[in-house]
């Protein structure tokens, strides 16, 4: 647009952001569950942060979704078609929730799934204060099948109950990635 301010005329460019941006945001759950509960965890301030995102949207016609994807994971223990069946769950119900919560049927939401590998608990279990960390660290990298690992773990209890109280409820999670761009208005004044 155009317009005169005294003796200067000024213009007013929208310039389009080429550049993507990402926000990412995430919910756990508890074991076994594809549920997404506000009061568990920190889910509720993760909601709070996503319902100011779409309200921003929602007032500002300058900010464009390119993309939404949810990845749903399950931390190792339990069978893997178990897990693999759960962590598609997560994500999938998530999808809906965001479609029903923020109107979002004018977009693609992209779905992922992911089992984690026993291996993701390596660097936590070689951090900790367990006695036996070498050992357990050992355990979890080797290249037996996911429930040879689960139970061999199970056996080690002081690490089995660390584990599964300081590790793995962390990794039985959802991450909402958004892609968005951001366009600007610019004014140039010319005398």
């Amino acid at each position: 647009s155009e317009w005169r301010d005294g003796d200067y005329i000024v213009r007013r460019y929208l310039v389009s952001d080429n550049h993507p941006h990402n926000t990412q945001y995430e919910i756990h759950y508890a074991i076994n569950s594809a549920k997404a509960v506000a009061e568990y965890e920190d889910n509720g301030a993760e909601i709070s942060r996503l319902d100011t995102f779409f309200s921003q949207l929602g007032n500002d016609s300058l900010l464009h979704i390119s993309k939404i994807t949810i990845s749903g994971y399950a931390s190792p223990d339990g069978t893997t078609a178990s897990n693999t069946k759960l962590a598609h769950q997560r994500a999938e119900q998530l999808g809906y929730m965001l479609a029903e919560r923020y109107g979002l049927n004018d977009y693609n939401i992209a779905i992922n799934s992911y089992v984690e590998p026993w291996s993701a608990t390596t660097m936590a279990i070689e951090t900790s204060e367990l006695e036996d960390r070498d050992n357990i660290a050992d355990i979890v990298n080797s290249s037996e099948p996911p429930m040879t690992i689960d139970n061999r773990l199970k056996h080690e209890r002081e690490a089995w109950d660390w584990l599964t109280t300081n590790v793995l409820p962390d990794m039985r999670r959802s991450v909402i990635t958004i892609t968005y761009t951001k366009d600007k208005m610019m004014d140039s004044r010319e005398y």
